[in-house]
């Protein structure tokens, strides 16, 4: 019997490449999680993230600063993310 399980937890997973998108959702899945969502982009990201409650999101980053899924970190409302 697993000591903890993420079956009543929600993920969004962030990222521009299917393959890696689906090796987290698998790594998720025999930890209990089912209440997994996928987002390709930071634009996509940010709607995900005004549409719903996660209680994790997970991304390999952004490699220019200016990409809408490095400015969500920022944006804890999930608002219009913020100016430079």
């Amino acid at each position: 019997m697993a000591l903890w399980s993420l079956k009543d937890h929600s993920f969004l997973i962030i990222d521009d490449f299917a393959e890696i998108r689906t090796v987290l959702h698998g790594m998720l899945i025999p930890l209990g999680a089912s209440d997994v969502a996928h987002a390709r982009n930071g634009e996509a990201a940010i709607a995900a993230l005004r549409a719903g409650i996660f209680d994790a999101a997970f991304s390999a980053g952004a490699d220019d600063a200016s990409e809408p899924a490095s400015e969500a970190a920022f944006a804890p409302s999930w608002g219009p993310t913020p100016t430079k």
